[in-house]
């Protein structure tokens, strides 16, 4: 008997709206919703492929936090502040969260289908 692979993706979506319908879509039970939280200036400051500059010039219109909504989460499972938090600490904190919620399990890779 073949066991299910566990598989995984990750969303980016500045409205609450897409997210609510991420967590239907795939249930409640298998979403996890995490804020990774830092102001527009310090995501500018650390921007190396200079999309902020170029937003704020109007060359990316539609640009989430510049010229585009976003809005927070308002029950996020995990917050992770980058403005407070180093590397390592954001790393564990969000390793912790998923193990805590899906088991410490490796999910397997799927292989894609030839084209």
């Amino acid at each position: 008997m073949r066991s299910k692979a566990k598989a995984s993706s990750s969303c980016i979506s500045p409205s609450r709206l897409a997210r609510e319908r991420a967590r239907d879509a795939i249930g409640g039970d298998r979403f996890v919703e995490v804020c990774v939280k830092a102001a527009a200036e310090s995501c500018a400051t650390r921007d190396p492929k200079g999309l902020y500059q170029r937003a704020h010039s109007g060359d990316l219109p539609a640009f989430t936090g510049v010229s585009a909504p976003y809005e927070a989460p308002t029950t996020p499972t995990l917050i992770v502040d980058t403005e407070q938090l180093a590397l390592p600490e954001a790393t564990q904190r969000l390793t912790a969260c998923v193990i805590d919620k899906f088991g410490d399990q490796p999910a397997r890779s799927i292989p894609r289908e030839a084209s």
